[in-house]
């Protein structure tokens, strides 16, 4: 590139807003973002996805919990998919999962965004399947965004609001995803736990 003299070179910055942004854009309800999380235990592989949920109905005390028996992630597949924004790992490829080879259902990206529109902190602990069990290492991570939120772009997001740390992985553990949901942003309400069991 030709500069002129005196002239500064420029670079992009990303609001941490973006993620509430996306996420009323691509996520409509609290029901509709439940289902999204359910569609990416699919499409990781899962035969088997739990949604437990205690004290729902107080933001302050509710947990909202996701466990599959899928794939799991390690921690270089969690950076790579859950934390890059709009990541190509679904996109790349014949779009297919790893081990049935399964046609995606989950929207690209919307992961993350559903996690930020049901809560304001996500813990991930997840063991990674292997076709020979040796060698696994698994991720215990978090995103607390009220922490991401407090700073204004991307790139000011202070160690402590994000984790991807590897995680020892016991030979008798199963492989799989759990996405635990805390400081919830709404109580549900009955009629709101309806309408996710009826789309689910």
């Amino acid at each position: 590139a030709i500069m002129s003299e005196g002239s500064k070179s420029a670079k992009f910055s990303v609001d941490t807003h973006l993620f509430r942004e996306l996420g009323e854009l691509l996520v409509g309800r609290e029901s509709t973002a439940l289902i999204e999380l359910v569609k990416n235990a699919y499409d990781a592989d899962a035969t088997e996805v739990t949604v437990f949920g205690e004290k729902i109905g107080d933001p302050k005390s509710g947990v909202i919990r996701i466990s599959d028996n899928g794939v799991g992630m390690d921690p270089d597949t969690f950076q790579r998919g859950f934390l890059r924004v709009a990541a190509r790992l679904k996109t790349d490829g014949d779009r297919k999962s790893t081990r049935y080879e399964r046609r995606f259902t989950g929207a690209k990206g919307v992961g993350r965004l559903a996690a930020h529109k049901l809560a304001r902190k996500i813990e991930i602990q997840s063991v990674p399947w292997s076709k020979t069990g040796k060698g696994v290492v698994g991720v215990d991570g978090f995103i607390d965004w009220n922490k991401v939120e407090a700073v204004e772009t991307l790139d000011q997001v202070p160690d402590d609001a994000v984790a991807a740390n590897p995680r020892p992985v016991a030979r008798a553990e199963g492989n799989g995803t759990t996405l635990t949901l805390t400081g919830l942003r709404q109580k549900w309400t009955d009629a709101q736990k309806g309408r996710f069991l009826l789309e689910v």
